[in-house]
């Protein structure tokens, strides 16, 4: 998570994006050996929202990697881009109900986009990544 470069400071000097690095590599430093049968669960609210950019996708790159080590990984991420680029599934919720959930390329749609938060968007396919890509016209 590049945090040894932060081993000497006192942690409430730390920015935001710095303290959620530092809390995510110490559940990374307690996640357990992987049991013989069943999955290990790690559930993750809006871990992302204070990184930068860099640290977003690393963040990400890593969760990404974890779910292929028999953990179950959750995360609530707000955008929709970085979900569909990383999430082998995805979940829409609107006032507490499920709206829609699968993979990315099957679920993602302008209409739903529209229907979850009220705002126009087009769905445009990204040939870096052969995933969707949400872009909004409002």
């Amino acid at each position: 998570m590049e945090i040894t470069g932060l081993l000497q400071r006192d942690y409430l000097t730390l920015s935001g994006g710095e303290k959620q690095r530092v809390q995510f590599a110490r559940a990374l430093a307690q996640l357990w050996e992987a049991p013989e049968r069943g999955s290990r669960y790690l559930l993750l609210d809006e871990p992302i929202s204070s990184l930068d950019i860099h640290y977003q996708h690393q963040f990400l790159q890593i969760a990404k990697r974890l779910t292929e080590e028999k953990i179950v990984l959750v995360a609530v991420l707000h955008d929709i881009n970085l979900a569909i680029q990383y999430a082998d599934n995805i979940l829409f919720m609107k006032e507490g109900k499920l709206v829609a959930k699968g993979r990315p390329a099957e679920v993602i749609t302008a209409g739903l986009i529209k229907e979850v938060f009220n705002i126009p968007v087009a769905i445009i396919d990204n040939p870096l990544l052969g995933k969707p890509l949400v872009v909004y016209n409002a």
